[in-house]
């Protein structure tokens, strides 16, 4: 029978010769380097529904086929597609539906091309051509286009090269940038230094890589930043002093530095010198400042004055400050009485951010101050404590759990202090039990002392909820999940329609918004399912150790259906209350039947695992996840005409030699589904 239809489908298609403008086969142009291989696609936009195609492929010089995959999302599993080779190298490709099913969708690819190109082949444009393209609906109408010109354009070699660029160290890196040789580049390289604004002087690779090139056939040449010395001018200050008065240190200031960094950067310090002494007479006198060093730095000096003048009386007071705990210290300043102030007090406080609260010195000293009849009066810093603010972690629970150990946190801490900074820690109540009613409760944290802080209480709020229940599904009810999710969500620990859900999220377990529906990407292993054993679906065993689907089913006889498709390394597992769990692999979508008989209300826990530890281990595909992907669930009380019950006392396997004359294997308690040499397949339930 199939042989016919592929028969007479080839006929439709090469009797049928008009053109639709509504329906169209494409091809998309491609470009490729020498010795590259690429994908293109053939696209097909349909109007009409359509159960077969064909068209002949012709590539031009150096492009070969190197072989192709059918687009299953648009062309059903029952079509047989064909390729061969033609006498004039053309590729011909045939594809007829044998169950009539027509081609999903009205637009997309039918057929994935890889083409691919020879070591030697020649750059530059090349014309390739579907011809003689024929589709056909079932009454055989169809419509046929001569030839479908596409491009496949040969890219010349590229050459990629950094420029090159010089700046000053301390300065931030140019914007790097490249030149192309050859054949014109597709995406962006990459391109990069080592040196930053912090690097010494010297020379750095600009080093250029692919990034998002996508040529073939290309190569990368770096260049070079060179980081010359940066200008550094050192000054000497300037200062005056009374006469008699004792030299001041002199000091020098600088700019020009980098990477904020100081005098220590210098390979060498300058050295200051001056010929006066504190007898010289009044006048002025060089300060001169020469001899430092630096690798990185281009040094010019400039010399200072010291002005020697007469000493007058000078009184200089600090100022007094109030900060909180934990804050930095202010800038502190002074001021003087009498004559003018030559020179820089010196002002410090033993204050640190560290300091408890209380009272200290802001002590003012000559420092720099070069004034002959010069006194100091000190002032004070005093410290208050700083605010904090403490908060109670609100929290949730399911109504009869064990209510959590309440927490708080805080906001104000100094110094990276924490909660062990405090001589009294706070005490956190809530007014709730694990069996309070479902509502909110206010948790409230006070009595928390410190000498160092201020105190503000937040309180939190305690959630209750009720816990999940799971009841018996109906007579003849289905869980579709693409009609109850519309879009992708987090599906741990809720309940759709009967169906209790548990996810292992970090396993990518989820909801697929293109596939509609659950994923089951984790795996349940023989000790979890041994822990939840007896356990309510709101116990939280079962929230830790069970990463799948629960659902209720009555007491009695019922078939259970699963729309399922398994990928990779992953299979199927349905357990019925205490039975075994039963295996399947389906790695088409599609419907798996499940029988049970059982004699009161039970669990049933629908789960993925890997398919190694039965021995049923399967090639994954490279271009897919493992996981367990479930449609929906339906379960019904229809009799299941194909089921024998057999009863045998004392024991929990029995070994039966036939079931209607057919030898079987050693059965379990609970439904067996046996699998004879010839192929047929019985229910079987044990008591």
């Amino acid at each position: 029978m199939k042989k016919r239809i592929t028969i007479a489908i080839a006929l439709f298609l090469a009797v049928v010769n008009y053109i639709a403008a509504e329906n169209r086969v494409s091809i998309t142009d491609i470009s490729i380097s020498a010795g590259e291989t690429k994908e293109v696609s053939v696209l097909l936009d349909n109007e009409t529904q359509y159960v077969a195609f064909q068209f002949d492929l012709y590539l031009p010089t150096g492009i070969s086929l190197a072989g192709y995959e059918v687009n299953g999302e648009r062309v059903p599993a029952s079509t047989e597609v064909s390729m061969a080779q033609q006498e004039d190298g053309s590729y011909r490709f045939l594809a007829a539906a044998m169950a009539m099913e027509p081609i999903v969708g009205n637009n997309g690819g039918i057929i994935t091309l890889k083409l691919k190109a020879s070591a030697n082949v020649v750059t530059g444009n090349r014309s390739g051509y579907l011809r003689s393209v024929k589709l056909s609906k079932e009454d055989g109408a169809g419509q046929t286009t001569f030839e479908v010109p596409f491009t496949v354009k040969v890219l010349k070699p590229s050459i990629v090269t950094a420029k090159s660029y010089t700046r000053e160290y301390g300065e931030e890196n140019p914007t790097f940038e490249y030149d192309v040789k050859g054949g014109e580049l597709e995406g962006a390289p990459e391109i990069s230094c080592e040196a930053t604004a912090a690097s010494p002087v010297g020379t750095y690779p600009i080093v250029v890589k692919k990034g998002t090139v996508t040529n073939y056939s290309d190569s990368y040449v770096n260049g070079t930043l060179t980081i010359t010395k940066a200008p550094l001018t050192i000054t000497a200050q300037s200062c005056t002093i009374k006469q008699g008065e004792t030299l001041p240190n002199f000091e020098v200031s600088y700019s020009g530095f980098k990477n904020n960094e100081t005098e220590e950067a210098l390979t060498k310090k300058p050295t200051i010198t001056c010929i006066a002494t504190s007898g010289s007479a009044v006048g002025t006198y060089d300060i001169v400042v020469s001899g430092a060093e630096s690798g990185n730095y281009d040094i010019a000096f400039a010399n200072g004055t010291l002005v020697i003048a007469d000493a007058d009386p000078v009184t200089v007071t600090a100022k007094s400050y109030t900060r909180a705990y934990g804050d930095a210290n202010p800038t502190f300043e002074y001021t003087s009485e009498g004559k003018a102030l030559v020179g820089t007090p010196e002002i410090s406080c033993e204050a640190t951010t560290v300091s408890p609260v209380g009272t200290y010195p802001i002590v003012v000293k000559k420092g720099a101050v070069t004034n002959y009849n010069d006194s100091y009066v000190n002032g004070t810093l005093t410290i208050t404590k700083a605010p904090l603010t403490i908060t109670a972690q609100s929290c949730t629970i399911k109504q009869g759990e064990t209510l959590p150990n309440f927490e708080v946190s805080y906001s104000g801490f100094k110094n990276n202090e924490t909660e062990e900074a405090l001589t009294k820690k706070p005490t956190i109540t809530c007014i709730a039990t694990s069996g309070s009613a479902v509502g909110t409760y206010d948790i409230v944290v006070s009595g928390a002392e410190s000498g160092n802080y201020e105190f503000t209480y937040v309180a939190g709020i305690l959630t209750i909820e009720e816990a999940v229940k799971i009841v018996p599904m109906e007579e003849e009810t289905e869980v579709v999940f693409d009609a109850i999710i519309t879009e992708e969500t987090d599906l741990k620990d809720v309940v759709i329609d009967n169906v209790y859900v548990t996810l292992d999220t970090d396993a990518d377990d989820g909801y697929d918004s293109e596939e509609k529906c659950i994923v089951l990407a984790s795996i349940v292993a023989d000790e979890q399912l041994d822990a939840i054993k007896d356990k309510e679906v709101n116990d939280e065993t079962v929230k830790e150790n069970f990463n799948g689907l629960i659902f209720a089913v009555p007491a009695g006889k019922g078939v259970i259906n699963i729309t399922a498709k398994t990928k990779g390394n992953r299979t199927l597992n349905v357990k019925i209350g205490d039975t075994d769990p039963q295996t399947f692999v389906q790695p088409e979508r599609g419907v798996v039947e499940i029988p049970y008989v059982s004699d009161e209300d039970t669990y049933v826990y629908v789960y993925g695992a890997d398919v190694a530890a039965s021995g049923k281990r399967r090639v994954a595909s490279a271009d897919i996840n493992n996981g367990v992907l479930i449609y929906n669930i339906k379960w019904t009380t229809e009799e299941l005409t194909d089921i024998d019950v057999v009863t045998t006392e004392g024991n929990d396997s029995y070994q039966i030699f036939t079931v209607d004359g057919k030898s079987v294997e050693t059965l379990q308690k609970g439904v067996n589904i046996i699998r004879f040499f010839d192929g047929t397949t019985k229910s079987v339930y044990v008591k």
